[in-house]
């Protein structure tokens, strides 16, 4: 495998080539999803009372993160997870409310509430709830529908798993929900941590996408510069994923099509960061147009830089 560099391209594609980059069905499975409130303060002081200028909460986890993305770029995702009390509620109405189709599962405990406090000097601080752990009738019940989901889309079908998993459940589930997918013909992107990443990897999933943070802790490899990056993508390859990527946060993001695949290093332009939240899941998103074998490399590594350029004016 041999590392690529390509110099700047183009930004901001017209509608019409967004919609050449976009596949038809996209499935969004979220275990473990969320209310993302943003919480913006003049200065964070720890251990004393702070007050709020302003509160925005949203539909959060990270799969809503990449169906938001998928809708911005006018594709028809269908959300699926659980959804408990007031705030599964509140975040399936948000999901609606954005054009986004949901099929929530219904679960006794309430969906967890994550916190994102923005201080006046540019510090980001987020405190992220475990999430309430779901039955096993639930689980059941989430399966059911996946596998009806599996079966109605097949070959025309993404499925894209993001996120953590709630407490109490199988650290394995997501190489149940790949071995099940690519039986009925979809393809699986996955974008997980830590247990749930190994697992999920040896189910050979089409892509995986983990960060700087999660490769380290995946590969064993400290990733300081390309050589080592590459290094730990390589051996994301070999323990089953057939395509893979790892995000680099400001340094861009290592992309390689498959073991005897090239390395292509894409470096973003320079952004003023307002909040890096979602950022990855927006990266996901724009990965996925290379799914069906579409376009070309050249065509995701543009399109990837002109949404990340998007999403952080939006911020």
């Amino acid at each position: 495998m041999r590392l690529m560099k390509r110099p700047p391209v183009a930004l901001f594609p017209d509608k019409k080539r967004r919609k050449r980059l976009i596949p038809e069905m996209f499935l969004c499975i979220s275990a473990n999803p969320a209310i993302d409130k943003r919480m913006r303060v003049a200065r964070l002081q720890v251990g004393q009372v702070n007050r709020a200028s302003a509160v925005q909460p949203n539909p959060g986890g990270k799969a809503a993160h990449v169906a938001m993305v998928l809708r911005a770029l006018e594709a028809d995702p269908l959300w699926l997870g659980f959804a408990g009390g007031a705030s599964g509620m509140e975040l399936d109405a948000g999901l609606r409310r954005i054009g986004i189709r949901t099929h929530p599962v219904t679960m006794a405990q309430s969906t967890r509430e994550n916190l994102e406090i923005l201080d006046g000097s540019g510090g980001v601080t987020e405190i992220l709830e475990p999430g309430g752990a779901p039955t096993k009738q639930e689980v059941l019940a989430l399966q059911a529908r996946c596998e009806t989901e599996f079966a109605a889309g097949g070959e025309q079908q993404i499925v894209i798993i993001s996120g953590s998993l709630p407490p109490g459940m199988e650290v394995d589930w997501y190489s149940w929900v790949i071995r099940e997918a690519r039986a009925k013909g979809c393809k699986v992107f996955l974008d997980t941590s830590g247990e749930a990443l190994r697992s999920g990897l040896a189910a050979g999933p089409d892509f995986v996408k983990p960060n700087r943070h999660e490769a380290e802790e995946l590969t064993g490899v400290q990733i300081t510069d390309s050589p080592s990056a590459t290094d730990a993508l390589r051996r994301v390859i070999l323990a089953g994923a057939k395509s893979a990527a790892i995000s680099l946060g400001e340094r861009g993001l290592v992309y390689c099509t498959g073991l005897q695949g090239e390395i292509y290093l894409a470096r973003p332009p320079k952004v003023t960061v307002k909040s890096t939240v979602g950022c990855g899941d927006a990266t996901v998103a724009n990965c996925l147009a290379d799914a069906p074998g579409r376009v070309s490399i050249s065509d995701i590594r543009t399109f990837q830089k002109e949404i990340r350029i998007e999403e952080a004016k939006k911020a």
